[in-house]
Parts: C-alpha cells; sequence; structure tokens
C-alpha cells in the first residue's frame, strides 16, 4: 500500500510537472503571437498610407488599442469589442465632423471636441479612454473626409480579429466561457440601480465621474491656451489626453509608479522622433521601417520599465505624423505635458476622496 501511494505520489508530481511546462510554453506563444500582432498590424497601417500616399489611414491609437488588448495580463479596460468597435466608430466620426464644420479658431476646436470626448466617456459605462483621441486627433491633424474615420474603424476591427484568434487559440474553452460570465456580471453592475427599479443605461457613480471629466477639461483649457499661445501644440497631443483621462481613475497602476510613467511616455515618444528623424528624414527610407524600428523600442521601453502604458505607444506613432519642423522638439513637449497631467491627475486624486466616494 504505502509503495502505491509513492507511485501515485509520483505521477501526480510528473503531471503537475508537465502541465505547468505546457501553461509556460502556451503563454509564451501567446505572447509572441500577440507582439507579432501589434507590430504587423502598425507597420501595414503605415505601408498601406505610403502606398495610397495618404496620411490620414495612419491611426495612432491603434497601437495604444493593440497593447492594452494584447499585451497587458488582461484588458486595460472595461469594454467589450462591441462597444469598443462602437465608440471608435462615432469618436472619430464626430471628430472629422468637428475639423471639417465647426468654425473658430483651432484651439476652440480642440477643446470642443476633449468637451465631446469627454462627453461620450462619461455616459458609456466603459472606462475605454481611447475614444478621447478619436475624436480630438482628427481637429488636432485637420482630416478631412472619410478615410480617417474608416481607417479607425477597420483597424479597430483587425485588432478585435487578432484578440479572438489569440483567445480561441491559447485559452481554453472553460476560461473563456467563465471571461464572457464576468464580464456580463460587471455589466449588469454598472447599469443596474436597484431592485424594483429597473436597469439604467448611465453609470452608478455619474456624480464622480462627471466632476472627473470637468476637471479634465478645465486643465486642458488651461494647457490648450497656453499651448498654442508658445507654440507648443503636443502639450495636449491626444493620447497624453487619452493618459490623463485614465490617471484620474482610481487604483490606477500607473499613478502609483509616477516618475516611471513620465519616463516611459517621454521615452517612447523620444524613440518615435529620433527614429523618424533618422531613417525617414535624414536617409530618406520609408515611414513605415522608421515605425517598425520604433515600435521595438517601444515594446523594449515598457519591458524595461515593468509598466505597459498603452497611450505611450499611441505617442510613439504619432512623431511620424508630426510636421518635420517639430520632430526634434516633439519628446520635449511631450516631457512637459505629461509633468503637468501627472501632477493635475495627483491633485485631483489626493482631493477627490474627501468630497466624493472613490471610483474605480
Amino acid at each position: 500500500m504505502a509503495e502505491k501511494q509513492k507511485l501515485q505520489e509520483e505521477e501526480k508530481r510528473k503531471k503537475s510537472k508537465v502541465t505547468q511546462i505546457t501553461r509556460i510554453d502556451n503563454s509564451r506563444r501567446k505572447n509572441v503571437v500577440s507582439y507579432l500582432g501589434v507590430f504587423c498590424v502598425v507597420v501595414l497601417m503605415f505601408a498601406l498610407a505610403e502606398i495610397t500616399r495618404n496620411k490620414e489611414i495612419i491611426f495612432p491609437e491603434i497601437a495604444a488599442i493593440g497593447i492594452g488588448c494584447l499585451l497587458t495580463t488582461k484588458r486595460a479596460w472595461r469594454v467589450t469589442n462591441k462597444q469598443m468597435l462602437a465608440w471608435i466608430a462615432i469618436s472619430a466620426w464626430v471628430g472629422t465632423l468637428i475639423s471639417m464644420y465647426l468654425p473658430g479658431p483651432k484651439a476652440f476646436q480642440l477643446i470642443f471636441a476633449f468637451a465631446i470626448a469627454q462627453f461620450f466617456y462619461t455616459y458609456s459605462t466603459t472606462t475605454f479612454a481611447p475614444m478621447n483621441s478619436a475624436v480630438v486627433l482628427p481637429v488636432l491633424l485637420e482630416s478631412k473626409g472619410v478615410v480617417y474615420p474608416l481607417a479607425a474603424m477597420l483597424l479597430t476591427i483587425v485588432i478585435i480579429g487578432i484578440t479572438l484568434f489569440i483567445e480561441q487559440l491559447f485559452i481554453p474553452a472553460k476560461k473563456r466561457a467563465e471571461k464572457k460570465r464576468q464580464e456580463e456580471y460587471r455589466r449588469l453592475k454598472q447599469t443596474y440601480r436597484g431592485p424594483g427599479r429597473g436597469p439604467i443605461r448611465l453609470p452608478i457613480r455619474k456624480k464622480t465621474a462627471v466632476i472627473a471629466s470637468v476637471w479634465r477639461v478645465c486643465v486642458m483649457t488651461i494647457l490648450c491656451m497656453f499651448a498654442f499661445y508658445f507654440h507648443m501644440p503636443y502639450l495636449i497631443a491626444p493620447p497624453l489626453l487619452v493618459a490623463f483621462t485614465e490617471f484620474t481613475r482610481t487604483k490606477n497602476l500607473a499613478m502609483k509608479m509616477k516618475a516611471t510613467t513620465v519616463l516611459e511616455i517621454t521615452l517612447c515618444a523620444f524613440a518615435g522622433s529620433i527614429c523618424r528623424y533618422y531613417i525617414s528624414m535624414e536617409y530618406g527610407l520609408p515611414l513605415s521601417l522608421a515605425a517598425a524600428f520604433t515600435m521595438i523600442l517601444v515594446f523594449s521601453i515598457q519591458s524595461l520599465c515593468k509598466l505597459k502604458l498603452p497611450p505611450a505607444g499611441a505617442l510613439a506613432i504619432l512623431a511620424m505624423l508630426v510636421p518635420e519642423e517639430a520632430v526634434l522638439s516633439y519628446s520635449v513637449q511631450i516631457l512637459a505635458g505629461a509633468i503637468v497631467y501627472v501632477a493635475a491627475a495627483a491633485a485631483y486624486n489626493s482631493l477627490k476622496w474627501k468630497l466624493f466616494t472613490p471610483v474605480a
């Protein structure tokens, strides 16, 4: 009997070792496929933009969406695939219409676009901050026509498709079912207001969400006026506004690592500007090659910092779209903006608990 028990224990140990090894191998394969997916989407986006000679195809926030959906341990935002596509589509079209038809100076257009984006964000019942960039970016770049919103929608569909492919390939069916149940539970918890009163489509903690949005718009308005007065427009770069939105959420990991956050944002912006300056501007090589090297540097920076911040990837890609005369000063403007937004978010988060119930 004792010998049988020993044999059974040895078999169990062997099986546990085998399962651990297979899990490690499976996670490594998943990581490789995820990194390749984000890398290929970004590079192919630039290649298509160069072939068609239309830079409105380039949607920098797709790097952030790819990182947040594929490279983080869990999805960076509380949002379903359908909601993600819907809000990117709505935001991109609204931003394009603002750029095309709203009269007035550019600073006013940007402030109005960000206010609309914050309205969408507050009442979307999600935490999908990249929708802010989708509204503001076409206004900043003065996009006209349907190319930008269509490209944003198609690129988002590609990222969603890669996410579903990876889930089918590497995540067991039981875990996928459990994940769906958890998402449905969060959705119902977010929209249900009590027994006998029925569900609503507004966040439960609406008051704090509105106050946070007003704070973001006020800070952005002050910085926007400063940016245009001193000719530093990238102090209000759309991915920075996305980062600022996420910083003012409770329990945000980036705000627990403030110095690392500012360092990662600055290094990623610097990587994008340096790759564009030397590869594309100095040597005249394709912009897609500069984007490829940029993404490799972004992956390396995020691994070294041990913080996968989605907006940092978008800031690196945005460096490919700024005017040539602003390439070298781009990372300096991003550094200054990151410091201001982190400080403003820290100030808001420190005062919020005294006035309102904290919101996750």
